[in-house]
């Protein structure tokens, strides 16, 4: 049985040096080098909560919300077909040598497939 390296990701990213602390909204293809990163405009806050959520329409786009508001929508490496399988999860990563620790606090993790009518 051979394995296969998963590229295919749709996601949020939060990074302080990125976007100047905003959240971006990104699509990654099974490709090594297709990606797409967007900024969302919104800046995180520690202590507040956000409602973060995906919605894939077909294989060609990705809307990202952020605490139900439509911040963009993505067409670009959108994984689809066999060809692109996609894992789902969460987590968080912190690369800065020495950093202070981090935590969060996952509230509700909900994946669902709708089928078009």
């Amino acid at each position: 049985m051979s394995k296969t390296k998963i590229y295919g990701k749709m996601y949020f990213y939060y990074d302080d040096t990125q976007y100047s602390g905003r959240f971006s909204c990104n699509a990654k293809s099974n490709s090594p080098s297709g990606s797409t990163s967007i900024d969302s405009g919104i800046t995180y806050e520690i202590g507040k909560w956000y409602d973060l959520e995906i919605k894939v329409r077909g294989t060609s786009f990705a809307d990202f919300y952020i605490n139900r508001n439509l911040i963009t929508t993505i067409t670009t490496n959108i994984p689809n077909g066999s060809s692109d399988a996609m894992t789902t999860g969460v987590n968080i990563r912190r690369g800065e040598t020495g950093a202070t620790a981090i935590g969060f606090t996952i509230d509700y993790v909900g994946f669902e497939r709708v089928f078009p009518e």
